[in-house]
């Protein structure tokens, strides 16, 4: 289960820093503000995407 909590994290972490990036973007963030969403984004989506892949790694075995 912490190897699926650490994968997961790892992919919702870089998908969320790619899409989080452009989203802060196209809205007209710039600065430490743009710094401050896209972390925290990368921080949450990391997490939640980690916690379900746990879950599942759980079940599987």
């Amino acid at each position: 289960m912490k190897m699926g909590f650490v994968m997961g994290c790892a992919v919702g972490t870089v998908a969320r820093a790619l899409f989080g990036t452009f989203c802060c973007l196209r809205i007209g963030m710039c600065g430490w503000e743009l710094m401050g969403g896209i972390g925290k984004t990368m921080m949450q989506s990391g997490s939640t995407f980690g916690t379900f892949i746990a879950i599942g790694m759980g079940i599987r075995c």
